[in-house]
């Protein structure tokens, strides 16, 4: 029977999904090696001691009823989780437990977001290019005419001024409809980004490319910039071209969100982060972003500027997806942004 009890306690310490036993009166008697590192704590004995990660978390893992299930929002420094958990209950020796099991879900709810969007932007572009394409190729034929007509008019004649009108109208058209296709097809690079090639590559030379790619325009702004990379010596598996995309979709929208700001700052920094995940980080002392912002960042067609598109941070989340990392973002309004790639 020990024996028994010894290998599934064995089996539960190494399966990949966090798991908690919780006793009636708080106590931990089982906190397996996937829960060390999703909470980043070691043994703990009292589930008390789990606030120090998320006092929302253990207020739900104390107050969850066996056979019941919840979804957790925790905002951390590094990024924000959403925990799934779920118990059930057990008597071991004749004293009750409760099994918790915990699962970060984020991602799946990120990609099937990601999917959501992908098709709903499939049917759109479809119809508005079957919709927009012959219109546009219409108009320019038309305006062709038309023109073709003025050249063999005199000056002179009385229906040269309505042909004029009727050019400029159709060659509006036209105009308008070339501009809107490729609004349209900006879109497009959300539903066929390329597949990643993925190799090895050291981050303090695919930093100062980047940074050799930005540093004249920030110069022009009269923006400081900074790049570091600690250890030096630190390495990526990744796509360096499709990584380098994200990047300076990053720094085009720091370099936008200090334009206004009387001594611009921004950095690009690479380091390793808490669990040894290795971190890309952008940091800005800007206007910031409020909660509504934040909460609409990734949405596709959301946009802050006059002249964007809302396709940037999509693309970047994409980008980071495909590479199974995640992006983090702290902002204040009024003190600067820091958004994190985190792999």
């Amino acid at each position: 029977m020990d024996s028994d009890r010894y290998r599934q306690r064995f089996l539960i310490q190494h399966i990949p999904v966090a798991v908690v036993a919780v006793r009636d009166d708080g106590s931990i008697s089982l906190f397996n090696n996937a829960a060390r590192r999703l909470f980043g704590l070691s043994d703990i004995r009292e589930l008390a001691q789990l606030q120090s990660f998320d006092h929302g978390l253990a207020e739900a893992i104390s107050t969850l009823e066996p056979g019941g299930e919840r979804l957790v929002r925790v905002v951390q420094d590094n990024g924000l989780l959403q925990l799934n958990i779920s118990a059930t209950s057990l008597k071991l020796r004749g004293r009750a437990e409760k099994i918790v099991s915990v699962q970060d879900i984020q991602g799946q709810l990120e990609n099937q977001e990601m999917e959501a969007w992908q098709n709903l932007i499939r049917v759109l572009t479809h119809e508005i290019m079957n919709s927009v394409t012959p219109i546009t190729s219409l108009a320019q034929t038309a305006s062709e005419t038309v023109s073709g007509l003025m050249t063999d008019l005199p000056d002179e004649s009385p229906v040269r001024e309505d042909l004029q009108d009727t050019f400029d109208a159709l060659d509006t058209v036209g105009r308008r409809g070339a501009g809107l296709m490729r609004f349209v097809e900006s879109y497009r690079s959300l539903t066929r980004l390329p597949t990643a090639r993925i190799r090895i590559f050291r981050l303090d030379g695919f930093l100062q490319r980047v940074g050799t790619l930005m540093e004249d325009s920030f110069s022009q702004q009269g923006v400081e910039f900074n790049i570091g990379v600690e250890p030096q010596s630190l390495e990526l598996s990744g796509d360096p071209e499709l990584l380098e995309q994200a990047v300076i979709n990053l720094l085009k929208n720091a370099q936008d969100a200090v334009k206004d700001t009387s001594d611009p700052q921004v950095s690009l920094t690479a380091y390793l982060g808490a669990k040894g995940r290795i971190i890309i980080a952008v940091k800005d002392n800007g206007s910031g972003m409020d909660e509504e912002i934040l909460n609409n960042i990734f949405v596709p067609f959301f946009t802050t500027k006059n002249h964007g598109t809302g396709v940037g941070m999509s693309l970047v989340r994409q980008i980071v997806r495909l590479h199974r990392g995640q992006v983090g973002i702290s902002s204040e309004t009024g003190m600067g942004t820091e958004i994190r790639l985190r792999f």
